[in-house]
């Protein structure tokens, strides 16, 4: 069937099928499943054969693994290896779904010694790995960072930025009950206008009015991104939503209960409160997808990952400091024009701070204290401590980026203390010095130095979800089998290294499998 459609393009593919297509027995027409899946198989051996050639050449590497699912509930776990080529630019290479690993760190370990047994890289040449937060996989004692550096120490362990940056955010939308509450509206909406069909158009009949609009989105536990959606869609659509909710609450056909909750929705979007923190989270939200848009990125290395969220710190203790901003942007699209505290009679203490103060102040500055500050100041500190990780390991090598400009006896310092852990990969007198000559080249020849130690550049994660394993959530993947989803996986996500095979090289190959005439 698949020759049958290619041959409309490929008038050599159509002539072969006219003439061999049904020929009979004894006629040799290559066209039957076997051979496609041969040809398949020995284009994927070729493509992995040139990912371990130009690992070994490399020489170090770092290995990055996480596990999903597939369309037939079958755990397939992503290998994947990320090494620095000739050209001193990093590439991340795709090696195959491992079924059924299995959730324990033992496990998991033992596949990964396996598995790079078996394409016969050392672990000793392996200088990372990067996985998510789970602890299974980062944990410091049992996980699987633990088992994999004792045997090998100089796999340092690197957390996904990424997956941490997702987490950031979550305990952050999940550190006071109004953060929680407006994202708890967010999914409610999408639920009730995508449950009926009469619903959403009448959603949709109000947002073609508007340019550019965007529909509204259901949240997402690990995409991120999901909730940028969902909050800017709202930011965006506020009128329009409103009005929308308005029309079904104020339709006498509609179904009763339909209308009490087209009523409660209005209630919520119309406090003074979720249009606060419509602006705060769309603003911060805005920021953090296109840092993790960045940080998924295949040329980033870990120096860049720490400025990234060294800007985000910045940028969120700049977002604290004008919240008369975002209040007043409220005031604009909220028709109530008080907090939730004023309207329900919260008095101040007699005798304290705040006891001179009118209603609505209280009100304001309850809601800055204990919901606008607690958002930016739990964002500050997920971000410092997750930053920590990346700065720990940069520090060791950030005097390369910086040769120019450090005095030489730092350089030499510098360059002693890296060389401690790495005796077996740097001659001490020889690095030290070949640092000193090349900051003297670089100040004689006004070169900008952008070098960075091939280490850092390869211990960094993608998001392993989004662009690997969503391919086995497929609903083809439940009509193939392991060898060939491995096959084809390669040969899709590796589709450089696919059109650069040598196909005369492949023939040859295939025609020496399949002769049949044995020698006497």
């Amino acid at each position: 069937m698949m020759f049958e459609f290619l041959s409309e393009f490929d008038p050599f593919i159509a002539e072969h099928i006219a003439r061999y297509g049904s020929a009979g027995k004894g006629v040799t027409s290559y066209l039957s499943f076997t051979t496609c899946e041969q040809f398949i198989q020995l284009m994927a051996d070729s493509v992995t054969k040139q990912i371990v050639k130009e690992a070994k050449a490399a020489k170090y590497y770092s290995i990055s693994v996480d596990s999903t699912p597939d369309s037939s509930h079958t755990d397939q776990l992503a290998f994947i290896l990320r090494y620095v080529k000739e050209d001193g630019l990093p590439v991340e290479r795709f090696l195959r779904f491992i079924p059924n690993p299995g959730h324990k760190s033992e496990q998991l370990a033992e596949v990964v010694f396996t598995t790079l047994k078996s394409y016969d890289l050392d672990i000793a040449n392996c200088r990372g790995q990067s996985y998510d937060n789970a602890s299974n996989m980062s944990g410091h004692y049992r996980g699987l960072q633990a088992r994999i550096l004792e045997r090998n120490p100089l796999a340092v362990y690197i957390p996904c930025s990424a997956h941490s940056l997702n987490l950031v955010g979550k305990h952050a939308a999940e550190s006071c009950p109004e953060a929680c509450s407006f994202f708890g509206l967010l999914q409610y909406l999408y639920i009730f206008f995508t449950a009926s069909t009469h619903r959403w158009e009448i959603l949709q009949e109000h947002l073609s009015s508007v340019p550019n609009t965007l529909a509204v989105k259901r949240l997402s536990d690990t995409r991120w991104s999901a909730r940028e959606d969902a909050c800017r869609s709202l930011n965006r659509n506020w009128t329009q939503v409103i009005e929308a909710l308005t029309k079904i609450k104020e339709n006498t056909t509609e179904a009763p209960g339909t209308c009490k909750e087209a009523e409660g929705l209005l209630n919520k979007i119309q406090r003074l409160e979720t249009a606060l923190m419509s602006g705060l989270w769309s603003t911060i939200l805005d920021r953090f997808g296109a840092v993790s848009k960045k940080l998924q990125s295949i040329g980033i290395d870990v120096g860049i990952v720490g400025e990234l969220y060294e800007s985000l710190i910045q940028f969120v203790r700049e977002t604290r400091d004008i919240f008369p901003t975002f209040e007043a942007a409220a005031m604009e699209k909220s028709v109530v024009k008080d907090n939730e505290s004023k309207r329900k009679g919260v008095q101040a203490r007699k005798g304290s701070a705040t006891s001179s103060k009118t209603q609505a102040e209280v009100a304001q500055e309850n809601f800055r204290i204990n919901t606008f500050y607690v958002i930016c100041d739990n964002l500050v500190a997920e971000l410092m401590r997750r930053k920590t990780a990346y700065d720990s390991f940069f520090g060791k090598f950030k005097f390369i980026t910086d040769l120019s400009k450090t005095e030489p006896s730092a350089i030499s310092q510098h360059a002693n203390n890296l060389c401690s852990p790495y005796s077996k990969d740097l001659e001490q007198e020889c690095f030290v010095d070949e640092c000193l000559h090349f900051r003297s080249y670089l100040i004689n020849s006004s070169a900008e130095d952008t070098s960075v130690l091939a280490m850092s550049r390869m211990i960094r994660e993608r998001g392993l979800q989004s662009i690997y394993l969503n391919r086995v959530k497929n609903y083809l993947r439940s009509r193939m089998g392991e060898e060939r989803l491995n096959s084809l996986a390669v040969l899709a996500i590796e589709s450089e290294l696919t059109k650069s095979l040598d196909y005369d090289e492949l023939i040859n190959s295939f025609a020496t499998q399949r002769v049949r005439r044995k020698p006497l």
